[in-house]
């Protein structure tokens, strides 16, 4: 990861879709961040799951989350994207 850069995470197995991930990930997508997908952590009993890594590696994890949740998470974490490399 860049330093300076954010990662946001959404846990896309079977239970974080089950659980309504796919809505909560187009949600931060709309929201203006960069979502990067992995797998199930464990936790199904609070997908959907989205974990912030700060550049300090500090990380913030949110369950339950619900599409109206995401663009808060992104607005709390100061996110912003990344501008296009020049060529």
């Amino acid at each position: 990861m860049k330093r300076g850069a954010v990662e946001i995470r959404i846990g896309l197995g079977s239970c974080g879709v089950a659980s309504g991930g796919e809505a909560v990930r187009d949600a931060l997508v709309r929201a203006g961040a960069t979502v990067k997908t992995v797998g199930c952590n464990g936790m199904c009993y609070r997908e959907p799951l989205v974990e912030v890594v700060e550049a300090d590696g500090r990380v913030a994890t949110y369950g339950n989350v619900t599409p109206e949740m995401a663009r808060s998470i992104v607005r709390r974490h100061d996110w912003q994207p990344e501008p296009p490399n020049a060529t």
